[in-house]
């Protein structure tokens, strides 16, 4: 994502006290859906608690289908499925953030 800063976290709960921290520098949360201690839906969740406009791109290496059918994704929500290449991520972070 050269075109933009980015913020590396390792755990949700780090990304989670980053975007705490300074809401406002944060347009897009990156996360994978299925993660040890939180999964992305609710770092996601308690991210826009602060964050309300934050836009999310969800990414896992599960069929979209079962991640909505298991009640996970909402068929609204921005998802990359694994594995993608950096071009697919950045087209989908424009996609993401509306452009």
């Amino acid at each position: 994502l050269e075109d933009y800063e980015t913020t590396a976290a390792l755990t949700a709960r780090d990304a989670l006290k980053a975007l705490q921290d300074e809401p406002q520098r944060a347009d897009l949360l990156i996360t994978d859906v299925v993660m040890p201690d939180m999964n992305g839906v609710e770092l996601a969740r308690q991210a826009r608690l602060t964050r309300p406009s934050l836009r999310v791109l969800f990414i896992s290496g599960y069929a979209w289908k079962e991640l909505v059918d298991r009640r996970h994704l909402s068929p609204e929500d921005n998802f990359l499925r694994k594995p993608f290449t950096p071009n697919q991520l950045l087209e989908a972070a424009k996609r993401a953030l509306g452009g």
